[in-house]
């Protein structure tokens, strides 16, 4: 009776360790995996062919699978290195199992700093600051910090105020930034008399408060006051300049204004001139 109990004992040792040799179990000491490394071996000998595919958030990757020596061993030397973060490496058989990794690279690879400048175009009537992100980025798309904590680093810097095309880093167009003209700060206005019977209004120089000439296609209204009646022509202002034909009229009591944008000029007397 105690030879049978002893070899009932036995029997359930036996099963209960090929019951255990049955499955995959994960062989390191943490679920981290280091990159570039040669390989990793599963004390575990499947009876049918399985495949291995490591699942990151970037791309899946499929690693060479063999058995040796009765277990099964998953080549990793073709990953030198890789982009950082959660992944799962999928045993894929008759029954696939799963393994939530954390992958990583066994030390900083080199890197390059990226600058990303922000905003591109400017309006004098607002804040001429631009603001530039600084990253650093290795080959497999990581991250590393400046800092123990600083994974980013931002500069403010003062643009110019003069309309033009800059370019703060030479041979990189990606540096460059545009300072468009702003609205207009005055609108002078002068009266020529172009002939007998015509005279012309000239709306001009029309600048930005930097002194900037304003943009060509900018809209010029003149509104035309001739006792009661009043009447608006519309020109487009180029060079800094809007300009406005009238024909003369005696004893005539007219009077312009030139308004751009919210800006209007003084009223000015067109008799004034014969």
């Amino acid at each position: 009776m105690r030879k049978a109990k002893y070899y009932i004992f036995l029997s359930f040792i036996f099963l209960g360790c090929r019951q255990e040799n049955e499955v995959p179990h994960w062989p390191l000491s943490s679920n981290e995996m280091l990159f570039p490394a040669k390989e990793i071996t599963f004390d575990w000998n499947p009876k049918e062919k399985y495949r291995a595919i490591l699942y990151s958030f970037s791309q899946p990757i499929e690693l060479p699978v063999c058995i040796r020596n009765g277990k099964l061993e998953i080549d990793l030397t073709q990953v030198t290195g890789i982009t950082e973060g959660p992944a799962e490496l999928l045993l894929l058989g008759h029954r696939p199992y799963y393994f939530p990794l954390e992958i990583k690279n066994k030390k900083p690879d080199h890197f390059n700093t990226k600058t990303f400048y922000s905003p591109r175009a400017f309006d004098p009537d607002s804040s001429l600051i631009q603001q530039r992100l600084f990253v650093n980025i290795d080959p497999y798309r990581n991250l590393y910090p400046f800092t123990s904590t600083d994974y980013f680093k931002e500069i403010n810097y003062v643009v110019s105020s003069k309309v033009g095309t800059y370019c703060p880093e030479k041979n990189n167009p990606i540096s460059c930034y545009y300072v468009n003209p702003g609205t207009c700060s005055s609108i002078p206005v002068k009266i020529n008399k172009e002939s007998d019977s015509l005279l012309q209004v000239e709306a001009g120089p029309l600048v930005d408060r930097y002194n900037n000439l304003i943009a060509n296609g900018t809209l010029a209204q003149f509104i035309l006051t001739e006792d009661n009646y009043i009447s608006i022509g519309e020109v487009l202002v180029q060079k800094g300049y809007a300009r406005m034909r009238y024909t003369k009229r005696g004893g005539s009591n007219r009077k312009v204004i030139i308004k751009i944008g919210d800006r209007s000029s003084k009223t000015t007397a067109l008799n004034t001139v014969l």
